[in-house]
């Protein structure tokens, strides 16, 4: 078959210009806020990793928890050390 002048090679026959991407730009802020979120995410997850190595008989989810409490100040008082600081 013979194409347009417009058509494009494996476009969708759309000839107002290059193929939108399926997924569009995260927004400014949001691109810029995602570096600290994911740092923080990596620091609680640290952070119950080592409360669950330091303090007998937590599970993770509760050392990671203890952590999320105690860093946010939010501090509960749910789940208490038992070893000295």
């Amino acid at each position: 078959g013979r194409r347009s002048a417009g058509c494009t090679v494996g476009g969708g026959g759309d000839s107002t210009g290059p193929a939108r991407s399926m997924h569009p730009r995260l927004p400014e802020a949001l691109r810029e806020s995602l570096p600290y979120a994911a740092a923080a995410a990596v620091f609680l997850l640290v952070g119950g990793g080592i409360f669950v190595a330091v303090e007998p008989g937590w599970s993770y989810a509760d050392a990671t928890y203890f952590a999320f409490t105690v860093t946010t100040t939010i501090g509960y008082g749910c789940l208490v050390p038992s070893t000295r600081a």
